[in-house]
């Protein structure tokens, strides 16, 4: 008895929270990325006693699971020889994001790799047993 009173309570928590977020698409469980677009730029200026560096990488990124598209660009400053590394740098969401939706992602520009930590928010519908 005591379950089935918290499942009849829990329910209309449910139907809000629904309410809150957009459906998940049927790709929601394995979803694929894409990226589009994506220029890389590196510019140097030599002086007698010093030169500075900047490198700069720009892509759209998509997902099958939300129908979205994210804007990705950084501007990294470096000091040759001595390159940057590791700094994560967010990606401006669209607005049909919900403040969930974040992007963010890291490029190392003497191997050409870009790593992404997406986050997403979908309702899936649950499935009740009682």
């Amino acid at each position: 008895m005591r379950s089935a009173l918290s499942v009849c309570l829990a329910l209309p928590l449910l139907a809000h929270a629904q309410s809150e977020f957009p459906d998940c698409s049927p790709h929601a469980k394995k979803p694929t990325w894409n990226l589009q677009e994506v220029t890389f730029t590196e510019r140097q200026e030599r002086w007698p006693d010093h030169s500075n560096a900047t490198s700069e990488v720009s892509f759209l990124l998509s997902t099958n699971a939300r129908p979205f598209v994210a804007t990705c660009k950084a501007t990294q400053p470096w000091t040759p020889p001595n390159r940057i590394v590791g700094v994560w740098y967010p990606c401006d969401m669209p607005e049909s994001a919900i403040p969930s939706d974040l992007a963010w992602f890291t490029f190392d520009d003497v191997t050409g790799k870009i790593q992404i930590n997406q986050t997403y928010t979908c309702w899936e519908y649950a499935r009740t047993t009682l």
